[in-house]
C-alpha cells in the first residue's frame, strides 16, 4: 500500500502540475488558441519527468507485489542499494517513460482538445457536466487505443529479461550447461519431477 500511495503521489502530482508550466513554455495559452502538436508535448514531457522521477517507487511497489512473503519496504530498499548503489533504483525506467511520455501526450492533449470540440460541435458548455464527462470517457477510450502497443512493447521487455536473468540464475543448476555439476538422476521423468535440472537454454 505504502509504495502504490507514493507512486501515484509523486507520479501523478507532478504529471498533472507539470503541464499547464510545459505548455506555457511551450507558448501555449488556452486550449481553443493553443495548437494540438503543442497539447501532446507538454503532456509527454510532463509524463515523462514525473515517471523518471517517480521510478523508484514504482520499482518498490512491483517488487514488494510479486513477492509472496511481504517484508518491509526499508528491506526493498536496502537489497535495491545492495545491488548497485543509488543508479538500481531507476534500473528499467526507459520503458516505463516511454509508457509515460505517450500516455501523457494522448491523456492531456485529448481532454483539453475534447473540451473545445464538445462545445463547438455538440453546444455542451466548457466547464458544464455533460462537456467534463464526455470528455473525460473520450480520454479513457483514446489512452487504452494508444497504451495498449506501449504495454505490449514493455510486458515482452520485462519478460525477456526475466528469462535471462532466470537462464543465468539456472545455469549453475543445469547440467547441461555446467558440465561440473553431477548428472540428474536417471529417470525419464526428471525433468517434471526435477525442475531444477531443465536447462536454461530451453526457456
Amino acid at each position: 500500500m505504502t509504495p502504490s500511495a507514493l507512486r501515484e503521489l509523486s507520479y501523478s502530482t507532478l504529471r498533472f502540475g507539470l503541464y499547464k508550466p510545459i505548455k506555457s513554455a511551450l507558448g501555449a495559452g488556452t486550449p481553443r488558441d493553443t495548437p494540438l502538436w503543442k497539447m501532446i508535448a507538454a503532456g509527454g514531457i510532463a509524463g515523462g519527468v514525473a515517471s523518471f522521477v517517480a521510478n523508484p517507487t514504482d520499482l518498490l511497489k512491483t517488487r514488494m507485489q510479486a513477492e509472496e512473503a511481504a517484508r518491509p519496504m526499508l528491506a526493498h530498499m536496502g537489497e535495491i542499494y545492495a545491488a548497485g548503489g543509488v543508479a538500481s533504483f531507476w534500473r528499467g525506467a526507459s520503458s516505463t517513460v516511454v509508457r509515460a511520455v505517450t500516455l501523457g501526450a494522448v491523456k492531456m492533449a485529448t481532454y483539453d482538445q475534447s473540451k473545445v470540440v464538445l462545445e463547438d460541435y455538440a453546444g455542451l458548455r466548457k466547464g458544464g457536466v455533460a462537456n467534463t464527462t464526455l470528455a473525460s470517457l473520450l480520454t479513457s477510450a483514446n489512452t487504452v487505443l494508444f497504451s495498449a502497443p506501449v504495454d505490449f512493447l514493455r510486458t515482452q521487455v520485462t519478460k525477456e529479461r526475466m528469462r535471462v536473468a532466470c537462464s543465468r540464475s539456472l545455469r549453475t543448476s543445469c547440467p547441461r550447461a555446467n558440465p561440473r555439476l553431477p548428472p540428474p538422476p536417471h529417470h525419464h521423468h526428471h525433468r517434471l519431477l526435477h525442475p531444477p535440472f531443465v536447462c536454461a537454454s530451453s526457456l
